[in-house]
């Protein structure tokens, strides 16, 4: 077998539920040994959860198992001790620490980056929590949709009639973890460099504001306000055609796309009076409504091979990507795939990828 990235590295793991356990999971994916270490009798706190009442196979949890796979797992007592006797051991030979408890917990516990780093100084000790180590937050719980609440995300999902829509998949979390494993990646290069170990921290609410950079930076440094639309434009930002369209036989995701190859795809000559890109922004409910007219007559001729930039559409394609049947191809100047809207199949176009 070939060796991973990873390999010869070891991580004790604290963490549990997603804001961590994801990160460990991508660094065992990578080759690392990872080490879990639970609580007695409970273990990690998403052993006890199910979907709708259900679980898999013998009693297990679907969303323990999506987070924790080539891992390892000791039950120890920690505030015992003994158990602690057992950890400083295995951190003698560790290269990584991860934990995703409230800060402070681990310092109380004997466990906090001061008191390896006397037993093991190449230690690299990552933490994610979920509003940093200091500030009037610190002590609060740091779960996944306080923080799209907190860090203004809420506002850019939905239209203007809606009240604040969080996002369903917890972002927040993944997007956190992510961010773990890149600085224990970089922490790791450090001890490489250096022979000296790193303590790394993460927050959740600093990975979404980072996130959203783009607007914080429009917003602030040209002291503009933006509205969500009152139509299905997927960015208060943004104008035509980006966007969601209800069709005759379902629905039509197209992104960032010259409108005048939406236009002509559309058949729809009479919209290039709205040509001008303020118009395009200004207008964009009322270019909206007016495509979806057009898409909810048209859609089932366009899907079944009406013309699209220089030709035919072509075939469907049931997938794309890795580890799925079907194929992505170039069907004269438009890429087409499947994917997963909600519970719902929706078309999603690339128009002129060719040219570009």
């Amino acid at each position: 077998m070939a060796k991973k990235a990873l390999d010869g590295i070891t991580v004790i793991d604290f963490t549990q539920l997603l804001a961590g356990p994801y990160a460990t999971q991508m660094l065992g994916d990578l080759g690392a040994e990872v080490i879990k270490v639970e609580r007695l009798k409970s273990g990690d706190l998403f052993r006890g959860m199910d979907h709708l009442g259900k679980k898999m196979g013998e009693n297990l949890s679907p969303q323990y198992m999506a987070w924790n796979r080539n891992k390892k797992s000791i039950s120890l007592d920690v505030r015992k001790e003994a158990g602690r006797n057992i950890i400083y051991k295995m951190i003698e030979t560790a290269d990584v620490v991860v934990e995703n408890f409230r800060p402070g917990v681990m310092d109380r516990l004997g466990l906090g980056y001061e008191k390896l780093k006397t037993i093991n100084p190449r230690i690299v000790y990552a933490s994610n929590s979920g509003y940093g180590p200091s500030g009037p937050y610190v002590t609060r719980p740091g779960q996944d949709q306080l923080i799209q609440g907190l860090c203004g995300m809420m506002t850019f999902v939905g239209s203007k009639k809606d009240g604040p829509v969080p996002i369903g998949p917890v972002l927040a979390d993944a997007l956190s973890s992510l961010n773990l494993v890149y600085g224990i990646l970089a922490g790791l290069l450090y001890v490489q460099k250096t022979g000296k170990g790193q303590h790394i921290e993460v927050d959740l609410m600093r990975s979404m504001l980072a996130m959203q950079s783009e607007a914080f930076f429009g917003m602030l440094n040209l002291d503009i306000h933006v509205e969500r639309p009152d139509s299905g434009i997927a960015h208060p930002m943004y104008g035509v055609p980006f966007g969601v369209y209800k069709c005759a036989d379902g629905y039509l995701t197209i992104a960032m796309n010259p409108f005048d190859k939406v236009v002509k795809v559309l058949e729809a000559p009479e919209l290039l009076t709205y040509m001008e890109n303020d118009e395009l922004f200004s207008k964009r409910d009322e270019i909206f409504y007016r495509m979806q007219d057009i898409m909810m007559k048209k859609a089932g001729g366009l899907l079944a091979g009406k013309n699209a930039g220089r030709g035919s559409l072509g075939s469907k394609s049931p997938g794309y990507g890795r580890g799925r049947e079907g194929s992505t191809g170039t069907a004269h100047g438009c890429h087409k795939v499947l994917s997963a809207s909600g519970m719902r199949r929706c078309q999603v176009y690339f128009f002129g990828a060719d040219d570009e």
